[in-house]
């Protein structure tokens, strides 16, 4: 079977490192489909940062979009401003020329929330997304709990003039959720992992075919188990990312709640590309705000390996996001068997049952989020329990040899309603 995936991520083979900061899940399933089912040869089209010519190794065959760029820095503002509102066509059209190259059985768009699906339209072959952060719902968690004076500031900033400031991000978003829907409304087949996001393919599409598959992830976080290390200090950890859905200032905010409510001991670490991102002066204004500097520690960007040993050595893991479909750093604190804290939105609920292998919380406040922290932080033993359930359930629902054998099924079962469409 030929598979050709299509992603705005590149893995490890084409970047030729194996840390893998983003998209972690791609490469595990990768590597689960090249364990489990010899017999799929994947066709792997990704943009990036590494340029290069088309390879095999392994399972696949790797193919970069575009040319190296040698712009000036004049030319790399322009082409900000550009991407502002302009959907990238030639990406697209050059993938479009690399599928009929390849000749796949099947088409399989990672993410609808990029612009590479707009591929789909121009094959023959059957095609099927994988959703992802959808971005429609995204934006509008854009700044969900950011007071517009806050957002009002970037205007006059150097990284307002180089369209790399919060209100270039929300722009970007609204012209993804705008390509979103329509790459969405012409798909025949989405695959998805939650309830929620089962009801947003319906509302978007109510004829498209959704399947469910469960996510495979790198090894690191199936070896990690979380021992629960009594130390001096109460460890609150959190991998993120800087959009500013993601939450982490009502995790500030919860942090100094709890820290005015005598939790003096805790410390908050948070990996993820915050600093120097377009979210970084808001963060540090906050944090200096709230007095937090010695309490909080910015990690930076973090690998598989670097996020297994924060977990290892976590009292809790928090997930504080004010939108998320099926969080892959909520799975893997809960394959470490962490407990965690998350905000019921989204698709969470459908990863952490309450009270069952983690604590939910009303989204966007900090007081609800800091009496759930407090109550775990109370009591050790609930904690644990959670955190043994979790990597139970996780361990059971996110099984690697399962995630590869489903989506070899799916892909099995499209190609056949398919079968009388041929070629690409």
């Amino acid at each position: 079977m030929r598979v050709l995936w299509l992603t705005q991520l590149q893995l490890p083979a084409a970047t030729g490192d194996s840390s893998m900061l983003l998209g972690g899940w791609l490469e595990g399933l990768r590597a689960a489909l090249e364990h489990y089912e010899k017999d799929v040869e994947l066709g792997i089209v990704s943009s990036g940062g590494v340029r290069h010519r088309p390879f095999e190794s392994g399972n696949a065959t790797y193919y970069s979009l575009g040319e190296p760029s040698a712009d000036t820095r004049i030319q790399r503002i322009a082409r900000g401003w550009r991407a502002t509102a302009a959907v990238p066509r030639g990406p697209v059209e050059e993938a479009v020329a690399v599928a009929r190259r390849f000749a796949p059985d099947i088409v399989h768009i990672h993410g609808t929330e990029h612009f590479l699906g707009l591929a789909a339209s121009h094959l023959r072959a059957p095609c099927v997304a994988t959703l992802q952060g959808i971005a429609t719902v995204c934006e509008r968690f854009m700044f969900d709990a950011w007071p517009l004076s806050e957002i009002g500031r970037s205007v006059f900033t150097r990284e307002f003039v180089r369209a790399s400031s919060p209100l270039h991000a929300y722009v970007q978003m609204r012209v993804r959720a705008q390509v979103e829907r329509k790459i969405i409304e012409e798909l025949r087949y989405v695959i998805g992992q939650t309830d929620w996001d089962r009801e947003v393919a319906r509302l978007l599409n109510p004829s498209a075919t959704y399947f469910d598959c469960p996510r495979a992830l790198q090894a690191a976080f199936y070896e990690t188990e979380w021992h629960g290390h009594a130390t001096p200090e109460t460890t609150l950890y959190c991998t993120s990312s800087p959009s500013p859905y993601k939450g982490v200032e009502t995790l500030l905010e919860a942090v100094h709640l709890l820290v005015e409510a005598g939790y003096d001991r805790v410390r908050l670490r948070i990996g993820g590309g915050f600093p120097g991102s377009y979210m970084w002066p808001m963060l540090t204004r906050l944090t200096r705000r709230r007095r937090l500097e010695g309490t909080v520690t910015w990690l930076g960007p973090l690998d598989a390996r670097q996020i297994a040993s924060e977990l290892r050595n976590a009292t809790l893991y928090v997930l504080p996001s004010h939108i998320e479909n099926e969080s892959n750093a909520l799975i893997e604190a809960m394959l470490a068997g962490v407990p965690c804290v998350a905000a019921a939105v989204g698709g969470v609920p459908s990863v952490v049952r309450q009270g069952v292998d983690g604590v939910l919380y009303h989204d966007s406040d900090p007081f609800a989020l800091a009496a759930a922290i407090a109550g775990l932080l109370d009591d050790p033993d609930l904690a644990r329990s959670l955190g043994t359930n979790a990597r139970a359930r996780a361990h059971a629902r996110f099984d690697r040899e399962t995630a590869a054998h489903r989506t070899r099924e799916i892909y099995e079962q499209i190609i056949a309603a398919s079968s009388g469409v041929a070629g690409v």
